[in-house]
């Protein structure tokens, strides 16, 4: 395995997994993302326990019309200048040992935009909107700095501590 480098337009279908030690690049990048339909979404999406890095405009969208794909899941690092994602069942999910470090985010048309299951996610600036479920939904204990995301138009903006706002 060694470390990839995407630009221009790209089609997955299935799961890609970045393997610890191993880095992928998207830059200036669309990813269009489809699978197979495991109930309520397409076995489609990003699972991060190396590094994906993102320079310049990165967009993640779902071209499945009836169902939403996983997202990015992170174990690794994410990081870089910024991301935008749509269609996705969880925008992104962060697990204890992931860390998330990115300028700019944009979230939409999720079922829930941020799932928190500990690690790090350093200040990021961006929007999240249309949720069905959550903007953001904490179920963990971790170092999370998101204030400079705005929360719109979602089912709730925040779950933290038990109590939805």
């Amino acid at each position: 395995l060694v470390d990839e480098y995407w630009t221009g337009e790209h089609e997955v279908n299935g799961m890609i997994e970045i393997p610890a030690g191993k880095k992928l690049t998207l830059r200036d990048v669309t990813v269009s993302m489809s699978g197979y339909s495991e109930g309520d979404y397409v076995n489609s999406g990003l699972e991060v326990k190396g590094s994906l890095q993102t320079q310049g405009t990165v967009n993640l969208k779902n071209k499945n019309i009836f169902s939403k794909f996983k997202g990015i899941t992170v174990l690794g690092n994410l990081s870089g200048e910024s991301i935008s994602i749509n269609g996705a069942w969880r925008g992104i999910t962060l697990l204890p040992s992931g860390n998330v470090n990115l300028n700019q985010l944009t979230i939409t048309n999720c079922t829930t935009g941020m799932h928190l299951l500990g690690g790090t996610m350093a200040s990021i600036s961006g929007t999240i909107s249309n949720c069905e479920e959550y903007g953001v939904k904490e179920d963990g204990n971790g170092t999370y700095s998101y204030e400079g995301l705005a929360i719109t138009g979602c089912g709730r903006s925040r779950y933290k501590d038990g109590k939805a706002e």
